[in-house]
C-alpha cells in the first residue's frame, strides 16, 4: 500500500461522520491512479456497494451537506445522522424533493436535547430557513 492510500485509509478510520468517511474515499479514487470501487473497497475493508453508497451521500444538495456537517461539529449531530439514515436521501434524484424529505427527517433532530439549538440550513432553491432546533 502507498504512503498516499495509507493517508485515506486512515482518513476514513477516524472520519467523525458519513460524509468525512465519502469524502476520504473520493480522494483515494481521485488520487490514486486507476484505482477503482473495487480497489478502494479493500483498502477500506468494506464492499464494492458501500463505497458506492458512501459516494452517492456526495450527490446530496450542497445547502443539506453543510447542515450536517455543521450539525456533526456536535456529539448528539454525530449520533444522528448516520450513514444508514442519509441513504434513502442519496437515492432520490430532484433537489427539492431531497430538501422536503430532509426537512421531515430533521425533525427529529429538532427534539434533540439542548446542543443542537444552534445549527440552522437554508434551502437556496426555496427561500426558506430550516430550523434545527426551536430556540428556547
Amino acid at each position: 500500500m502507498t504512503g498516499r492510500a495509507l493517508q485515506h485509509v486512515r482518513a476514513v478510520r477516524r472520519a467523525s461522520n458519513p460524509l468525512d468517511r465519502a469524502r476520504a474515499c473520493a480522494a483515494y479514487l481521485s488520487q490514486v491512479p486507476g484505482a477503482t470501487y473495487s480497489d478502494a473497497a479493500r483498502q477500506f475493508g468494506v464492499s464494492r456497494a458501500r463505497i458506492s453508497q458512501l459516494l452517492a451521500l456526495l450527490s446530496l444538495p450542497s445547502d443539506v451537506i453543510g447542515f450536517i456537517d455543521t450539525a456533526c461539529q456536535d456529539p448528539e449531530g454525530r449520533r444522528f445522522f448516520t450513514e444508514k439514515r442519509l441513504r434513502p436521501l442519496a437515492t432520490l434524484h430532484d433537489p427539492a424533493l431531497v430538501r422536503e424529505r430532509f426537512e421531515t427527517f430533521s425533525e427529529q433532530l429538532r427534539r434533540q436535547p439542548k446542543g443542537m439549538e444552534k445549527v440552522s440550513m437554508t434551502s437556496s432553491a426555496a427561500g426558506m430557513p430550516m430550523e434545527a432546533a426551536e430556540t428556547a
